[in-house]
């Protein structure tokens, strides 16, 4: 699935991505360590296998059992998209969820795929606009996207954001 894209010659997908379940941890981890990350833990690292989704699934399901497979293919897809969709030089904005946190962040892909054995296993490089962005700035409709998905009908505002830094 692709993201938003600026011009013929130069596209640049910008995606939303939410700092999971215990928002706080990834509020920390993506500003301190400039990164996106994903935190299925079940997972390997996911360059070591064949890039399918049906592999992912394969691995994925399973562990999570617990899961409909509606579920499990939604976050086959989100692992799956994280890996192999998102590209250098991409947008990714991060809409901090904590209360205290009314900001938007916005940055760029640095890197490619890469794994850690810890929290947040699933991870990319970004250069953050470190000082974010007030929500009030942005439509309530442009943070509607899922956990981590491209964004497209709102993906200008965003795109004018990180121009203008």
């Amino acid at each position: 699935m692709k993201g938003y894209q600026l011009s013929d010659d130069n596209e640049r997908n910008v995606w939303c991505i939410r700092g999971g379940n215990q928002d706080w941890l990834g509020h920390y981890l993506f500003l301190t360590e400039d990164v996106v990350a994903l935190d299925e833990a079940c997972m390997p690292d996911l360059s070591q296998l064949r890039q399918t989704r049906a592999m992912y699934k394969a691995v994925y399901r399973p562990q999570n059992t617990h899961l409909d497979a509606q579920q499990a293919g939604q976050y086959v897809a989100h692992l799956f998209k994280f890996v192999n969709d998102i590209k250098r030089g991409d947008l990714v904005v991060y809409p901090a969820t904590l209360e205290a946190e009314k900001k938007v962040y916005i940055g760029e892909v640095r890197s490619d795929y890469f794994y850690v054995d810890c929290c947040y296993r699933h991870r990319r490089r970004v250069d953050w606009h470190k000082k974010g962005f007030p929500k009030a700035g942005f439509s309530s409709a442009a943070f509607g996207q899922a956990r981590f998905n491209p964004v497209k009908k709102y993906a200008g505002e965003f795109t004018a954001k990180w121009e203008s830094r």
